[in-house]
């Protein structure tokens, strides 16, 4: 209808600013991060990323479940990688068309995947917050990792 197409321009409008707003409190975090020595996945396209969430790389997945626990506690919204239902490579294995040898060998690069993204978390970086509220959640993330 007229009036959605009408709403939906002016929503629309708003779209970079929201962008530019997420994207500039995504590299505040980062340099927050970095000061700490968090390690974290760098994105391969900053400016054509929306700057919605952050990945943090911890080197064990119990560490990275116990830090998950914590920051939820504390009111950020993060969760492990590995909780997304796609990231479950084993049930891909059985559609190709590779050798028993080769199923084992892919088996074994599959473990070490998991062992990768049950170590990943994702933190939402939410649109509300102002850019030192952002840098603020950095450094609490990143005083938790160094416990």
């Amino acid at each position: 209808s007229e009036i959605s197409g009408t709403l939906m321009r002016v929503q629309l409008s708003k779209l970079e600013k929201i962008l530019t707003g997420l994207r500039q409190r995504k590299a505040a975090m980062i340099s927050v991060l970095k000061e700490g020595g968090v390690d974290f996945v760098s994105s391969h396209d900053p400016e054509g990323d929306c700057g919605t969430s952050l990945h943090l790389r911890l080197n064990d997945p119990m560490k990275a479940s116990s830090l998950c626990r914590e920051l939820q506690e504390s009111g950020l919204t993060v969760v492990p990688v590995s909780a997304r239902p796609a990231y479950n490579f084993s049930q891909w294995i059985g559609i190709l068309n590779v050798s028993e040898e080769e199923r084992k060998s892919i088996a074994g690069d599959l473990s070490s995947s998991r062992i990768l993204l049950a170590s990943t978390l994702k933190v939402f970086i939410r649109p509300e917050w102002t850019l030192e509220e952002a840098k603020v959640k950095a450094l609490e993330i990143s005083r938790k990792l160094q416990k």
